[in-house]
């Protein structure tokens, strides 16, 4: 099977100088803020992720009914694992670039973070309907405290992300 010709297009950027060694020629990119800003920006962000990943650890330990005993229940949250999974990992790639950002990179990440956050997102809030289902037919069995608990973390989980998201969207970048 033939790989799409554009997936390794950035390798078009590296040129070999006299010496022998590749340097990168393309577009680069840099927070448009003062570097305090910059570095106060990725330290709201990684706060933003330490939150929300202990939010979701909570979420999926939490043994409740409503939390264990229903595939439905339990799908949305492998789907806020993976969307996690993956906002970290973009968000990851974007800041250990540290002051210039190589195009491919930013261009990559930056339009992968913003919908990762809306998909996880996404189901979180599936998770907290459907656990809400789940107690609306088979009621709390006895677990008031940790069903209701189960909801208020899907209910944080989704405004979290719908924070991170909202936050991650108003920073400001430049081309150099």
């Amino acid at each position: 099977m033939a790989k799409s010709p554009k997936r390794k297009d950035y390798l078009k950027d590296y040129k070999q100088g006299d010496d022998g060694k590749y340097t990168y020629g393309g577009k680069t990119y840099k927070f448009a803020d003062t570097e305090q800003e910059r570095l106060k920006a990725y330290r709201n962000l990684i706060l933003l992720a330490v939150v929300l990943l202990v939010s979701i650890a909570a979420s999926g330990l939490n043994d409740s009914a409503c939390a264990i005993r229903s595939f439905y229940v339990i799908l949305p949250f492998l789907g806020e694992v993976c969307a996690f999974f993956a906002l970290a990992w973009y968000l990851s790639k974007l800041m250990f670039e540290g002051r210039e950002i190589r195009g491919y990179i930013f261009e990559t990440a930056n339009n992968r973070i913003p919908p990762a956050a809306l998909i996880l997102m996404f189901f979180a809030l599936l998770g907290l309907m459907t656990a809400a289902i789940y107690l609306i037919i088979h009621g709390f069995d006895g677990e008031i405290f940790n069903s209701i608990l189960y909801l208020v973390l899907k209910a944080c989980n989704a405004l979290l992300a719908f924070c991170f998201k909202k936050y991650y969207n108003t920073l400001q970048w430049t081309v150099i």
